[in-house]
């Protein structure tokens, strides 16, 4: 995933700031978008928000929502 990530950038502030050999992590400077939350979303469960706390909380409550859906 993250030779997708650097091929094809969620967005032109996106900077990796660590690099090693099992993964990732990469930097924006954006305002979370509902295109931006839809694109993590589609990444499924091969990426990880770390901060901000409000967008992980997001996610974490969407993935419940589908969750609670899909039994």
């Amino acid at each position: 995933m993250c030779n997708y990530f650097r091929s094809l950038p969620l967005h032109h502030s996106q900077k990796e700031e660590i690099r090693e050999d099992k993964y990732s992590v990469f930097a924006y400077f954006i305002r979370p978008t509902f295109d931006f939350i839809q694109e993590i979303l589609s990444m499924g469960e091969t990426v990880e928000i770390v901060e901000p706390q409000m967008l992980r909380n997001e996610i974490a409550r969407i993935g419940g929502e589908l969750v609670k859906k899909n039994k």
